[in-house]
């Protein structure tokens, strides 16, 4: 068992334990005020006087029965992963989380619903029943980050919060940002500041030259579509079909097309900013496949029709009204074995494509913190309102730097690949290499290819 048992006057002892292995704890007695502690196994557990709070070094797979001096009175309780409920502490003060994936504010107030304070940060992850928030007439401090789930109906308003003196939300729904703002930009006593991070993998956003994420997505992207075209190319019995994120920008999809450049397979791009005529694509798709050099076809989820249709969705609707893209490498593959007559196989990363550590850009890292130091000093400094812009500068070499601009700009804009870099629909123009090499981190694979 680790144990390491700090003092730290004024603030008293803090105490943390790993690999304990025990079933049952009683710390009863002691001078604990901070307990960090490992909560595999323990089912049980009964807490001093003076123990304030409580942190779990890992998630709570099994509730603890906790033993809390008058019901959890002025305590805090830190999860990771995910909150759980303890219905022997209603009178529990503060819930925090990290890496949270999912939390029901309903099932939260009816078993803590004397909370003063609730900060939560994502994985990012979803919060159900929002509206249940303005139930915790106690609540002072309200913090989330990069959760979702919810909508501006949904925000509480003032009156119904007639506590809250600390109101902070970053990296939510759109629609909810503006309702927050409107509603609490002008209550006495509120510290509301609001400072935009452009986290979006997508590169959808407007003013700012891209958005943290983009780079290493587009690595991935470009990676991977390189490793399957080497595939195709070796052994050209079929057509392969990739299927990329990106529902109504193909920044990250027009990545992929860097397959062309680091092997000798046909590679076709096709992208959600020009709609495709079906039987135009399969005519390339023909030709391209009768070179006899492999043929890698790479298309955006949100690809459309003549119509203006998605080629294929999943016939679900999110929270904000919009049908779920996917299925449209599935798509392509049918029509290819049904009306080519040739061999296909649809392949689809999906969530990889923007999680894979591996893959990430060293620009891209170095700039995710920037933005986020830079957001935090301007909220610090008084800044709201605003989001961080980067501002690139790609010669003689690259750089950039931060700034800001008004929500107002950025707010409902929607940042499309240009149509000038999609050549004949089915290409990517060396204008969109030279602006995004320097995001994807460069020193890609030099691949040993025999085939002339």
């Amino acid at each position: 068992m680790n144990i390491k048992l700090v003092k730290r006057p004024p603030s008293g002892v803090e105490l943390r334990l790993e690999g304990h292995g025990q079933k049952r704890l009683d710390l009863r007695g002691s001078g604990v005020q901070r307990l960090l502690l490992e909560p595999d196994g323990l089912e049980e557990l009964w807490l001093g006087e003076k123990t304030s709070s409580l942190l779990w070094l890992g998630e709570e797979k099994r509730p603890c029965v906790i033993h809390a001096p008058g019901e959890g009175v002025g305590m805090g309780l830190s999860f990771k992963g995910k909150v759980t409920f303890h219905p022997e502490l209603p009178a529990l003060a503060s819930v925090s989380c990290n890496s949270l994936e999912e939390l029901d504010l309903l099932e939260l107030h009816r078993w803590h619903p004397r909370l003063r304070s609730l900060r939560l940060w994502g994985k990012p992850g979803y919060l159900q029943n929002f509206r249940e928030l303005k139930k915790f007439q106690e609540l002072e401090t309200f913090t989330t980050v990069d959760l979702f789930g919810f909508t501006g109906e949904e925000i509480p308003k003032p009156e119904e919060l007639p506590r809250l003196t600390w109101f902070w939300m970053s990296s939510l729904p759109e629609e909810a940002a503006k309702t927050a703002k409107r509603l609490y930009k002008k209550r006495e006593g509120l510290d509301l500041r609001v400072i935009g991070i452009p986290k979006t993998m997508d590169n959808d956003l407007d003013i700012t030259d891209h958005c943290p994420g983009f780079g290493s997505a587009a690595r991935y992207a470009a990676l991977s579509a390189a490793e399957l075209a080497l595939d195709a190319s070796g052994l050209p019995i079929h057509v392969v079909v990739l299927e990329l994120m990106g529902r109504n920008a193909g920044w990250v999809t027009a990545a992929s097309a860097m397959a062309g450049r680091l092997t000798d397979c046909e590679v076709l791009t096709y992208l959600p900013e020009i709609p495709v005529d079906e039987d135009r694509m399969l005519a390339d798709i023909e030709k391209s496949y009768g070179k006899g050099r492999g043929l890698l076809v790479t298309v955006s989820e949100g690809i459309c029709g003549l119509d203006g249709k998605p080629l294929a969705d999943t016939g679900i609707v999110d929270g904000f009204g919009h049908r779920i893209p996917g299925g449209a490498a599935q798509h392509v593959t049918d029509q290819i074995i049904q009306k080519l007559g040739l061999k296909s196989r649809a392949e689809k990363p999906g969530l990889l494509g923007r999680t894979s550590i591996p893959y990430v850009s060293p620009v891209d890292r170095s700039e995710a913190y920037a933005v986020g130091r830079y957001a935090v000093n301007a909220a610090l400094r008084g800044e709201s309102g605003c989001m961080v812009s980067i501002d690139a500068v790609r010669k003689p070499e690259y750089s950039s730097s931060m700034s800001l601009v008004p929500l107002s700009r950025v707010a409902n804009v929607e940042k499309k690949f240009p149509a000038e870099w999609i050549v004949d629909g089915n290409g990517i123009a060396d204008a969109f290499f030279d602006y995004a090499l320097p995001l994807m981190g460069g020193d890609f694979p030099d691949y040993a290819l025999l085939r002339k």
